[in-house]
């Protein structure tokens, strides 16, 4: 099989360059369990780390636990809880990663990622494995619905309707989706007008070119206007998808930002003599998945199938029959309620509200009242702009003297 060929490769061609020690993550998902496993026989001393959490939904123990059984020979260890950094921590100085090329999506769990990097050099890893781009390649988007419905009549419908039954979308709204025509630009369009408006339900079935693009009440009615502008003018412009029909374009898009994680988490793990790799967003691993017919990729009754299919009799089957996927809501929670304090006063004088982009007094509200929204959808990007915006600011060079001035 072409995936498990190539995702071989990707693994052990970076062990083969890797000193004697590797690390790789080993959260108990299925993405990081293949890769932890693929490395497994590589004749380098191989550890693994798993940082614990505490939201009761999450089962992602019980399952890395099964790797581990499966692999006795490798060295485990755990990142307990109680003694790593929460989510949101580190930001009393708001410098955030120190990375000014953009903003950092993933800020808010920055000091949890700095943690991990700590561990596995200080255990003398200089190459660590991680499991992203899993989701992005193996992970249907419920957009390719939109395409496939088109191209494949009858195996849309019955991917149609699975997917109805198990989200919960009404019937009418499902059938809604499936039938709109509007093209790529027109959806820019559309969207620039809608910036304003409420989040949809989750309960409505997403198969558009984008998600739902929406900007938090706290923003400045300047920064609407000139968001929607731009909007307007890739619209005007004839701006093409990046695939041909909404399900490539979204997997595509989805790539790119992981790759662009990906980059960012590098620079991080560098500075502590740890070199990341990603093995997922190969190219050579992306063009083997994505040569693979859509339904085939993935499916509403089987999670990831062509990614289990591809490392049966490498991992447990017990991992790739797995159909739970671990959730980090209590994280996030328990982390606001941490650095309650820290963050409002993150926004007391912020960068953003400087440059007339928000209303701090908005955003100080939404944190004393809707941490389940705030946590979820709007926060994080904000949080990713104010300490872009900061260590642009601390790395600027000084201004020069004036002339005649030494």
């Amino acid at each position: 099989m072409v995936v498990r060929e190539r995702l071989t490769e990707a693994v052990r061609g970076r062990l083969a360059a890797a000193g004697p020690v590797a690390s790789s993550d080993l959260s108990g998902e299925l993405d990081s369990g293949s890769v932890t496993c693929l490395a497994s026989a590589a004749s380098v001393r191989l550890v693994t780390v798993r940082m614990t959490t505490v939201d009761p939904g999450n089962d992602d123990a019980q399952w890395a636990s099964r790797v581990r059984q499966f692999l006795p020979d490798t060295e485990h260890h755990l990142l307990d809880y109680r003694e790593a950094p929460t989510i949101y921590a580190d930001f009393s100085t708001g410098a955030g990663l120190g990375l000014t090329g953009e903003p950092v999506s993933w800020a808010r769990a920055g000091a949890r990622f700095v943690e991990t990097c700590r561990r596995v050099a200080a255990l003398g890893s200089t190459l660590h494995l991680c499991g992203h781009g899993g989701d992005e390649l193996f992970h249907l988007n419920p957009a390719h619905l939109h395409t496939l419905i088109r191209t494949r009549p009858w195996a849309g419908l019955r991917s149609a309707r699975g997917r109805q039954a198990m989200a919960h979308w009404p019937l009418t709204a499902t059938w809604r989706a499936l039938a709109d025509q509007c093209s790529f630009p027109s959806w820019l369009a559309q969207t620039a007008h809608n910036l304003r408006a409420p989040q949809p339900s989750p309960r409505q079935p997403r198969l558009g070119w984008t998600a739902p693009l929406r900007l938090p009440a706290w923003v400045s009615d300047d920064a609407v206007h000139a968001v929607r502008r731009l909007l307007l003018g890739a619209a005007q412009n004839e701006s093409k998808p990046l695939g041909v029909g909404r399900g490539s374009h979204a997997t595509i898009d989805m790539i790119r930002t992981a790759g662009t994680l990906i980059r960012q988490s590098q620079q991080v793990a560098a500075a502590h003599g740890v070199w990341l790799a990603a093995p997922y967003l190969d190219d050579q691993v992306i063009e083997g998945a994505l040569a693979v017919r859509p339904d085939q990729r993935g499916n509403p009754t089987r999670f990831k199938p062509l990614l289990a299919e591809a490392m049966r009799g490498i991992a447990p089957d017990s991992l790739l029959n797995r159909r739970t996927k671990g959730t980090f809501d209590e994280d996030c929670y328990d982390g606001l309620r941490r650095h309650h304090d820290t963050l409002l006063q993150l926004f007391n004088g912020s960068e953003l509200a400087r440059r007339g982009l928000v209303d701090d007094r908005a955003v100080q509200s939404g944190l004393r009242t809707t941490y389940p929204m705030l946590a979820n959808l709007s926060l994080e990007p904000t949080l990713a702009c104010e300490t872009w915006l900061r260590s642009l600011t601390r790395s600027a060079p000084p201004p020069a003297a004036p002339q005649g001035v030494p």
